[in-house]
């Protein structure tokens, strides 16, 4: 005698809640009706399928899907900048709060954070990030210190600032006064660096940053204990 298929009715497993039954699959599996608390959807899964699943599927395809053009948290995403060597999707985001761009994982951006890194420094520093001390930092419409910088992000992939990896090959960029410049494919990240040093010296000559006003608005680096 067959025995009778389980009722999950009501049941629970992870954020899906079993509405009730909705027929077999063409090979014969048992499907349920859910409704995922995680998304707010109600879905169709096989019965065998439940135990495993934690919720519709709403979870993968939010971590699939382009952020680029969103506003999450502080974090303005500018473009997807490729994946890191674990298969995290990269993006180059801009911080509100010091106006500094930054290449992040889709995760850490989704998390809403409260600064991009920034808040972590001492009084002093966050003193001059915050929105006053940034527009104590514009001349001519350029953020001088933003502009200016040279090291690296923490998450850079190839440990010189601007030049990202991109289809075997490398491309810089540079987006000052609004304006962004990116350059063609280059074979070494040396060529890469040295296109986007010439650029960037141009567009700074443009704005009528010399190294005169630089040597004004970067505070001097503090000393070694």
């Amino acid at each position: 005698m067959p025995r009778a298929p389980l009722d999950l009715t009501g049941k629970t497993f992870g954020a899906l809640t079993v509405i009730r039954r909705a027929g077999s699959s063409p090979k014969g599996a048992s499907l349920w009706l859910c409704h995922c608390a995680r998304c707010g959807r109600d879905a169709v899964i096989e019965g065998h399928r439940l135990r495993d699943k934690r919720d519709c599927g709403c979870a993968y395809r939010e971590s699939r899907a382009d952020l680029s053009g969103q506003h999450i948290g502080v974090l303005q995403v500018i473009r997807r900048e490729g994946s890191d060597k674990h298969g995290n999707i990269l993006y180059l985001c801009r911080c509100d709060l010091c106006g500094g761009e930054k290449v992040l994982p889709a995760s850490t951006i989704r998390a809403r954070l409260a600064s991009c890194g920034c808040k972590k420094t001492d009084p002093q520093r966050m003193e001059a990030m915050s929105p006053l001390g940034v527009a104590k930092q514009v001349y001519h419409g350029v953020q001088v210190i933003q502009a200016t910088r040279e090291e690296a992000n923490r998450n850079s992939q190839t440990g010189v600032r601007g030049v990202f990896p991109f289809r075997g090959g490398y491309v810089a960029a540079v987006q000052i006064k609004g304006v962004r410049w990116r350059s063609g494919r280059y074979s070494t990240i040396e060529e890469a660096q040295k296109a986007l040093a010439v650029q960037k010296e141009a567009m700074l000559d443009d704005a009528g940053v010399t190294d005169e006003v630089i040597a004004k608005f970067r505070p001097p680096k503090k000393p070694k204990k």
